[in-house]
């Protein structure tokens, strides 16, 4: 399970760097990254397309927020040992999200973007959450 988690998230990670160059490739100077993708057609399609059945990416101000949410709820006694394990993870990860925020900012010239990432059970309990700035 934590294999195909770190899979999955990593495809969406570079999904993401890649579609986020080619979107802000040229663009003109938005206040945050918000304004950017909602006045943008191609952009919003592209935050809206890397959202699927369990996993959405969201923009809030200059927040991209990936939050990925299980089909099932867990005791609390379980998500301490997931949120154990998921902070492992995320560590190992933390240049791929750290690089993401960059492309972010040099793409877009706007300084000061954050990327979130939040697990959550099927009722809504954050499991972890993770900011890169």
């Amino acid at each position: 399970m934590k294999t195909s988690k770190k899979i999955l998230t990593s495809g969406v990670i570079l999904s993401l760097i890649l579609i986020m160059a080619v979107v802000f490739s040229g663009c003109g100077g938005p206040k945050n990254l918000e304004e950017y993708v909602n006045d943008n057609t191609e952009a919003k399609q592209s935050i809206d397309s890397l959202s699927t059945s369990g996993m959405t990416v969201d923009v809030k101000e200059n927040t991209l927020t990936y939050t990925y949410e299980y089909d099932q709820t867990f005791d609390s006694s379980t998500m301490a040992l997931m949120k154990t394990e998921m902070e492992k993870a995320m560590s190992s990860m933390d240049s791929t999200f750290e690089s993401v925020v960059d492309t972010l900012e040099e793409g877009s010239g706007i300084d000061g973007i954050t990327v979130k990432v939040i697990y959550k059970d099927a009722a809504g309990t954050e499991i972890l959450s993770k900011e890169y700035k």
